[in-house]
């Protein structure tokens, strides 16, 4: 009960709490979320993610444009639509569902895509991290039907899985350098997701 009680209360945890609180404020600081992330990357309770990543998550903060076109389908055109909403299904069996919600302008509903991509975790060496790295299969477009990817390119990030948490950096395409980038997502509920996305 102790020790359930100190892992509840842990400082990682806290860190968590704290950077899930920045990331849903109307007006973040983004130099908080920075020096949050550090600290869980730091922390060697959160450093090793394996089964941690399995689940739903949702987007709730993204550094950048840049860090967010690998995991969008590049259809939307502003100022026509806007990217509203990215979510993130992980499974044991190395399948990786990325959805996006299109809010579109005018009398149009929201347009609904997904990204089909397989996905891998590459295990840390001595004094590096650990990175998600995942290649799309194809798209399901706003009707269902399959279509080609954006790119068929391997994405690459360095992985932080921080319990509700898992924090995307320093994120590659294809060859390039990593650049600095971060993605932030909340783990959902199969239950919260499916209500999610109907809402939307």
């Amino acid at each position: 009960l102790r020790r359930s009680r100190e892992h509840r209360h842990s400082p990682a945890l806290c860190k968590t709490a704290a950077l899930e609180e920045e990331c849903r404020k109307p007006e973040r600081s983004l130099g908080r979320i920075a020096e949050l992330v550090e600290t869980l990357a730091a922390d060697p309770v959160v450093a090793r993610p394996k089964k941690a990543v399995l689940g739903d998550w949702r987007l709730v903060f993204a550094s950048n444009e840049e860090a967010l076109a690998p995991f969008t389908s590049r259809c939307v055109s502003p100022p026509f639509g806007v990217v509203e909403d990215i979510f993130c299904r992980i499974d044991r069996g190395n399948d990786m569902r990325i959805i996006e919600v299109e809010r579109r302008v005018g009398p149009f509903g929201n347009a609904k895509r997904a990204l089909q991509a397989r996905y891998d975790i590459v295990a840390a060496g001595k004094g590096s991290a650990d990175r998600l790295a995942f290649q799309a299969r194809w798209m399901d477009d706003p009707s269902g039907r399959e279509t080609e990817p954006p790119s068929k390119e391997k994405v690459s990030a360095e992985l932080i899985a921080a319990g509700s948490l898992i924090v995307l950096r320093d994120i590659a395409t294809g060859s390039g350098s990593p650049a600095s980038s971060c993605l932030v997502f909340s783990r959902l509920s199969p239950k919260q997701l499916a209500r999610a996305l109907d809402d939307l």
